[in-house]
């Protein structure tokens, strides 16, 4: 049985967790991958921070990827994904940099 576990949260001068509980998806990661990478996925997790009054290029998701016989622990932080760069550069017309 192949899943993902995750939770979202936030990196910068201080970090978090923003979601309660982390969710479950029982898939693989190259399917949860494709599932990030959509247009709707991408505009979710953007509102999702600003409601929760972080700034969107500081939002990190945290996985558990649990194969049959592994597991491995990983941070993304969501910026460095191209689609949601894409969608932070249109929102604020402008170029992201590293700062």
């Amino acid at each position: 049985m192949n899943r993902v576990i995750y939770n979202i949260g936030w990196q910068g001068m201080s970090s978090g967790n923003l979601s309660w509980y982390p969710a479950s998806m029982d898939c693989t990661f190259s399917e949860f991958a494709k599932s990030l990478r959509d247009v709707e996925a991408i505009e979710d997790l953007f509102n999702y921070a600003k409601k929760a009054h972080v700034p969107p290029a500081s939002i990190v998701l945290m996985l558990l990827i649990d194969t049959e016989t592994h597991y491995w622990e990983y941070t993304i932080k969501m910026i460095n994904v191209r689609e949601y760069r894409a969608h932070w550069e249109s929102v604020y017309n402008k170029k992201w940099k590293e700062s």
